[in-house]
């Protein structure tokens, strides 16, 4: 079972980086799992990401003068989700990737909203979390 300190911890790497990259790298992840999505793994992941929207009202943003991490490639943030999740199960992967990347929407920086979301950098945190989120489960699930 992983912990919220290794949440945090993978967290911290992947706040700064580019929404779509983490989110393709995500998907990718998911897909060493179970490629076909027949394991089961994806309702974890569905479970586990659709957890945070209610905190959205409440959360704030992350500050990029807060890191301590530089950009990285897609390939290189696939390759800190991998081995951040090594020593789990199929089941806790998926948790922990639903999780993770549900942490990651709700915090995600204002300065670093992709350019179909910059609409939604001055509305209300909950609305900016309801497209990123939607963008993210319609960008995976497809």
């Amino acid at each position: 079972m992983h912990s919220k300190d290794d949440v945090n911890q993978l967290l911290e790497i992947l706040l700064p980086q580019y929404f779509d990259s983490v989110m393709a790298s995500t998907q990718d992840a998911l897909r060493k799992i179970d490629p076909s999505w027949r394991k089961g793994q994806f309702d974890i992941f569905s479970k586990h990401f659709r957890r945070q929207f209610w905190r959205s009202v409440f959360a704030k943003r992350f500050l990029l003068n807060d890191t301590k991490h530089e950009i990285l490639l897609k390939t290189q943030i696939l390759e800190k989700i991998v081995l951040s999740s090594q020593h789990m199960s199929d089941k806790e992967m998926a948790e922990f990737y639903g999780d993770v990347l549900s942490e990651y929407v709700l915090l995600f920086p204002l300065a670093r909203f992709p350019a179909w979301a910059e609409e939604y950098k001055e509305k209300p945190n909950w609305l900016a979390h309801w497209r990123l989120h939607s963008t993210v489960w319609y960008s995976i699930y497809r």
